[in-house]
């Protein structure tokens, strides 16, 4: 028996990933994708973030602007991804993040709600859906093929745990940009019959699967605007072989939606004890805040995270439909194996040439940008409803 047949053998058909995972799209242009929703074309301020800043100046006079469209990140110095500045490992690549030093980057989700054009890169958006409240778009870092993130966008709200000083609004945010995010999974990928047949199952149900979405927060964030990363359990090869590993959903950094709308639900009862607000300052430890909603709720995040994570494995093999077919071979300890079923062969070990195939695999499976443009570019727009700084409610 080959490799190949050993590992196909050790792993959950059409997964994508086990102890290897499938690898090098076959004919990346034969891959179904969504096409991107079109909002304006032109940025509503045409400079970058800095220009933006000056531009501003004299909003904000306690440097609020600057709170708003600068985050503290570990960018990862292999594929350039910020990580959040506690992770250890790139959420992206994979790559140790011990060697990096805390840096600042644009917060691109701010800046988006500020229509603002440009940064390092074209800040246009991959949209999916837009509103005077809301914006919905495709993760540029996508780990699915449905991958999408929410923000809200008349707000500033650095992160989930602000949520937690005003429940019934949070509650109502939280609500209505999961709401949005169901609906464009729905509306925009499982109703397209060719995408739907590439990826999911034909024995699923879009109410099966749209039950079991990965969906949560993190703390900290990469970006420091509230966002909600929701996602169709359908992981592309190389993030399941990641989240197996335990790379995704970071455990203490990772927060179910389900666990945050528990706190909110749970702070809104009549009688509630209260959260201290010493324990929602910046520098709180998520060990304190967690331990203190458990002493206070009964509701303990690592029971929470625990069955979030493991059930994900099961919703992944429920739901997912990777074929070998669809692949040259498989990657199994950083070397790649092909072809399939007669014993194939090591053609490469080079960890540079890995990294080009997971990305090249990334671009093929992803909805992003789509439909591409010249030179086989992403294309994007800019969200239609801008705020100016002094629109946005600081929470």
């Amino acid at each position: 028996m080959s490799l190949i047949d050993i590992v196909v053998k050790a792993t959950k058909a059409n997964t994508g990933a086990g102890t290897f995972f499938y690898a090098k799209v076959k004919s990346p242009n034969d891959i179904p994708s969504v096409p991107a929703v079109t909002g304006d074309t032109s940025p509503a301020f045409a400079g970058d973030v800095d220009a933006f800043l000056a531009a501003n100046a004299t909003c904000g006079g306690d440097n609020s602007l600057n709170r708003m469209l600068k985050n503290k990140v570990k960018k990862c110095t292999q594929c350039q991804k910020p990580n959040a500045f506690t992770l250890t490992t790139c959420n992206q690549c994979g790559r140790t993040l011990s060697d990096i030093s805390v840096t600042y980057t644009n917060n691109v989700f701010t800046s988006f709600i500020f229509g603002i054009a440009k940064g390092p890169f074209p800040f246009s958006i991959s949209l999916r859906f837009q509103a005077d409240d809301v914006l919905v778009f495709d993760d540029l870092l996508a780990l699915a093929p449905c991958h999408l993130n929410v923000i809200p966008t008349r707000q500033y709200i650095p992160d989930w745990r602000y949520l937690l000083r005003r429940p019934a609004e949070g509650l109502a945010v939280t609500t209505a940009m999961h709401s949005a995010c169901r609906s464009v999974a729905q509306s925009q990928f499982l109703a397209d019959s060719k995408w739907r047949a590439m990826f999911v199952r034909p024995s699923v149900t879009d109410e099966d699967i749209l039950a079991h979405v990965a969906s949560g927060f993190n703390y900290p964030p990469s970006q420091y605007q509230l966002h909600t990363q929701f996602m169709l359990p359908l992981l592309m090869p190389f993030q399941y072989y990641q989240y197996k590993v335990g790379v995704h959903f970071t455990y203490k950094r990772f927060f179910p939606s389900a666990y945050v709308r528990a706190v909110l639900t749970a702070l809104l009862q009549p009688g509630a004890p209260v959260l201290s607000d010493c324990f929602l300052q910046d520098d709180t430890s998520v060990d304190d805040l967690t331990r203190e909603i458990k002493r206070l709720f009964a509701i303990d995040y690592d029971e929470m995270h625990s069955a979030f994570y493991k059930d994900f494995a099961t919703h992944q093999e429920r739901f997912a439909l990777y074929t070998p077919q669809t692949f040259e071979g498989v990657i199994v300890d950083n070397a790649m194996y092909v072809p399939w079923g007669d014993g194939g062969g090591e053609t490469t070990t080079s960890p540079q040439d890995i990294a080009a195939i997971v990305a090249g695999d990334k671009a093929a499976l992803q909805s992003y940008g789509r439909p591409y443009g010249p030179g086989s570019r992403p294309t994007g727009s800019y969200y239609s409803f801008t705020k100016k700084p002094e629109d946005l409610i600081q929470w």
